[in-house]
């Protein structure tokens, strides 16, 4: 399979999910807040990214038991798309390896 066609297939599998439901996966361990004021620069240069349409990776969760489980990459993005009042954000779900898998919600 060529590459550009296997980054195609990988784009497919993205879906919107409510935020709240993603928030909820968060790693307790990690404090938004404090993500919010350390790294702000960081989270302001996503946030333009959203905003242009050039922001092409969703946030990575992954699945234990056929359920979403937690966020596998990206509480930058999370915390982006919530301060720019996103409702629904795009996601993907994947397995403990990051490899993606289809919709299970």
């Amino acid at each position: 399979m060529r590459f550009k066609t296997y980054l195609n297939e990988r784009r497919k599998r993205y879906f919107n999910m409510p935020i709240e439901k993603v928030k909820k996966l968060a790693d307790p361990n990690v404090s938004m807040d404090k993500m919010r004021k350390q790294e702000s620069y960081y989270i302001d240069k996503i946030k333009k990214l959203i905003l242009s349409g050039n922001l092409d990776d969703p946030i990575e969760i992954t699945v234990k038991d056929e359920k979403p489980y937690k966020i596998f990459d990206g509480m930058h993005r999370l915390v982006a798309y919530e301060e720019l009042g996103y409702d629904k954000i795009p996601v993907k779900f994947v397995d403990e390896y990051g490899n993606p898998l289809g919709k299970i919600y």
